[in-house]
């Protein structure tokens, strides 16, 4: 048998397809909203965190240019010293040579046979020497001793020629002498 009932039912609440897709919508839009949210902090953070880091770095920067600077002065003023050291070296090393060139002269003339009469020394170590000898022989031996000396350079003689002293037949020589500093064994002394 077939029942049939004509009374009305009692209708449930249906929810609207429309407010369950809001609902969803809402959550999604929230959920959503929370990572971004949390994105922002994030990168907020990183950002800031970079930021220092920047300022660190640059301030650090800033330090090592200001000691490249200093250790670049230092640089210039340590070579600039060290030429000074070297030019100071070189004039001590250059200031006795014109001593030892005339000890040089007197100590190589062969005693009471030549006698010098002018003598003139030039920065450049070159001398003009002006005597009387006894004989030819013995200024040729005299220019041979000094041409021997290892801060001899070369003689060269410009004039001999006889001359009268108190009646006696003496040679007359003119020359010119060119000397040299002698040759260096350490660099490092002084």
């Amino acid at each position: 048998m077939i029942r049939i009932n004509l009374l009305p039912q009692k209708r449930r609440a249906r929810i609207s397809h429309l407010k369950i897709e809001f609902i969803w919508a809402g959550g999604i839009l929230f959920v959503l909203l929370c990572c971004m949210g949390g994105g922002y902090y994030f990168v907020h953070s990183q950002l800031e965190e970079l930021t220092r880091i920047k300022a660190e770095r640059e301030s650090l920067q800033r330090l090592s240019m200001v000691t490249a600077g200093k250790v670049t002065k230092l640089k210039k003023e340590l070579e600039n010293l060290e030429n000074n050291i070297l030019a100071i070296r070189n004039i001590r090393r250059q200031q006795g040579l014109p001593v030892r060139y005339i000890d040089e002269i007197i100590t190589r003339m062969p005693g009471e046979k030549i006698w010098l009469e002018a003598f003139s020394l030039d920065g450049n170590g070159k001398m003009d020497v002006k005597g009387v000898s006894l004989d030819n022989q013995a200024f040729a031996n005299y220019v041979d001793e000094l041409r021997r000396s290892e801060l001899i350079k070369s003689v060269v003689t410009r004039r001999t020629q006889l001359r009268l002293i108190q009646g006696l037949g003496l040679v007359e020589f003119q020359c010119t002498i060119s000397a040299q500093p002698p040759a260096s064994k350490d660099s490092g002394d002084e």
